[in-house]
């Protein structure tokens, strides 16, 4: 039986507007917005089969055709039934409530987590996708991530302590530097410093190593 993983050809891709969505995700999205809202960036995931685990054991699980809205304030997540005649759902977060994001690239699987807090209900929000059609969603996720925070005036300096410290992270791990260059750091954000975690192997049976922890980076702005 063909591996179902390596079938995974459908992209993500972006519409121009609501009229680009299939019926049912329209009207869902339609009756989430506001009249007057403005939409930024429409994100359409087609469905598609994906393994319960990226080392691709636990079976597979079916997702629907989703789509996520970037307004000005707020991310508005739809989602299609599993089956014909399911209802889909809409899960909304504004920017400014967002508690964590969570992102994991792991060669043609991507999975992008948005939590946060609408009065006093938690907010989770949970995409998987085709990482071919991450770099069309980059921008609107940093946009999103601008929301929930304000850089404070003494701190927009042009000095080049960042890449400083970038540097030094690149002569630890040329993996960790790109990852939070390129999709961690907002464009303006300044690196302050960095702690580096290799990886922490123990031996076990004398001939082999076992993992007790894998290598971390924690950086702070």
């Amino acid at each position: 039986m063909p591996d179902l993983f390596s079938r995974r050809t459908d992209h993500p891709y972006l519409a121009a507007s609501l009229l680009d969505l299939p019926v049912d995700l329209r009207q869902l999205a339609e009756q989430s917005l506001k009249p007057d809202e403005a939409i930024n960036t429409i994100f359409i995931i087609p469905a598609q089969t994906l393994p319960r685990k990226i080392e691709g054991r636990g079976g597979m699980h079916r997702v629907p055709e989703q789509v996520l809205l970037f307004t000005p304030h707020r991310v508005v997540h739809v989602k299609g039934g599993n089956s014909p005649g399911q209802p889909g759902q809409v899960i909304h977060l504004r920017g400014d409530q967002l508690l964590y994001t969570h992102l994991s690239l792991v060669l043609l699987y991507g999975r992008l987590e948005f939590c946060g807090i609408e009065g006093e209900t938690l907010v989770h929000i949970v995409v998987e996708y085709n990482t071919v059609g991450h770099d069309i969603l980059h921008p609107a996720i940093l946009r999103f991530l601008r929301l929930a925070w304000q850089q404070p005036e003494s701190q927009r300096s042009q000095d080049d302590q960042t890449d400083k410290l970038l540097q030094k992270l690149f002569e630890k791990s040329f993996k960790f530097r790109n990852g939070l260059k390129i999709y961690a750091l907002q464009p303006d954000e300044r690196l302050l410093g960095f702690v580096f975690q290799p990886r922490i192997m123990q031996p076990f049976l004398r001939i082999f190593h076992r993992l007790v922890a894998p290598t971390a980076l924690l950086a702070l702005t």
